[in-house]
């Protein structure tokens, strides 16, 4: 499921603001960088011609299981570190945390 309903923007823009007060111009570019790593994969697609497209249509049908579960993987840990890192969630910090997290 994409995030592309207006709602979903609205309540982000509103956290940035809550959160950063006057200067939300962090959040907008982390926003923006969000927009752009769910949107480079659909652009990228839409952009190979129809021969490419159906090679790789093939391919992704044929490792339909590893794809998923890469792709299922790959959340599970991008959850997690936003659970830690951003929403505090656990009681535990990470190193990691600082190098992406102001």
């Amino acid at each position: 499921m994409l995030p592309c309903n207006l709602g979903f923007i609205a309540v982000f823009f509103a956290k940035t603001a809550a959160i950063s007060g006057a200067d939300y111009a962090p959040g907008l570019l982390q926003f923006t960088v969000f927009r752009l790593g769910i949107g480079a994969p659909l652009m990228a697609l839409a952009l190979i011609s129809g021969a490419s497209s159906q090679q790789i249509i093939r391919w992704l049908v044929q490792y339909k299981s590893v794809v998923n579960r890469s792709e299922g993987g790959l959340m599970l840990l991008l959850s997690l570190f936003f659970m830690i890192c951003d929403f505090h969630v656990f009681d535990i910090e990470l190193g990691l945390c600082q190098l992406f997290i102001r």
